[in-house]
């Protein structure tokens, strides 16, 4: 079983709240629903200008990024061992 992400829940949340649908995301952002799924999901991170239309869609002032939209995880590095 895979591991769930819930990087996006808040955001997602309160995409519910405020009744909204993904295609509603994908339309204010100009991309299309699928676009929005895979970042939705976790597997890719929306642009910056996206996240304040995003955030101005919600009702959101642009300070609220950091909650709705938190950094992406740092990649783990190996270090060689030599």
């Amino acid at each position: 079983m895979g591991k769930i992400n819930t990087t996006l829940w808040t955001l997602k949340c309160r995409l519910r709240e405020k009744l909204f649908l993904y295609p509603d995301v994908a339309e204010r952002i100009g991309k299309s629903e699928s676009y929005v799924r895979l970042r939705m999901r976790g597997l890719d991170d929306y642009e910056v200008g996206e996240a304040y239309k995003i955030l101005e869609m919600i009702d959101e002032p642009p300070e609220a990024i950091v909650r709705y939209f938190p950094p992406p995880a740092a990649e783990k590095k190996r270090l060689k061992v030599i």
